[in-house]
C-alpha cells in the first residue's frame, strides 16, 4: 500500500498476517519512505529507505498505515517530529506540512 504525504510517499513493507483482513487499511509497519518530491523540504531531510518510528511524539508500531497517514497529515501549515530509524540509528526530523494538498492520491492500478 502506497501513501504520499507532505512531499514523500511511504508505504508499509510487511504484508498483513494470517488471519488479518485484507482491508486497505490491514498493511502494518515498518512503513518504509518510498519516494521524495524534489524541491520540498522532504527531498533536504528524509532518505529513501528511511523507516518511520513515530510521529510528533506516537510510536508506529501497532499502528495501521491510514492512522499514520492521519499523524503525518495533520493540521495544514503545522510543524511535525518525525522520528525514522535510517541504517542502525534513529533520526528525528523537523518537517513542515504542506496545507495546499487537500488530500494524497494514489498511482493508477
Amino acid at each position: 500500500m502506497w501513501e504520499e504525504v507532505v512531499g514523500f510517499s511511504f508505504e508499509a513493507t510487511r504484508a498483513p498476517g494470517d488471519g488479518e483482513s485484507a482491508a486497505e487499511d490491514a498493511p502494518r509497519p515498518p512503513y518504509t519512505i518510498t519516494e521524495v518530491e524534489s524541491g520540498t523540504e522532504a527531498s533536504s531531510k528524509l532518505r529513501l529507505g528511511d523507516e518511520i518510528v513515530a510521529v510528533d511524539g506516537c510510536p508506529v508500531a501497532c499502528l495501521r498505515i491510514r492512522s499514520v497517514r492521519t499523524l503525518l497529515l495533520g493540521p495544514a501549515d503545522s510543524t511535525m517530529s518525525m522520528k525514522v530509524r535510517r541504517g542502525g540509528e534513529q533520526v528525528t526530523l523537523s518537517l513542515q506540512r504542506q496545507g495546499d494538498k487537500q488530500s494524497p492520491t494514489r498511482p493508477a492500478s
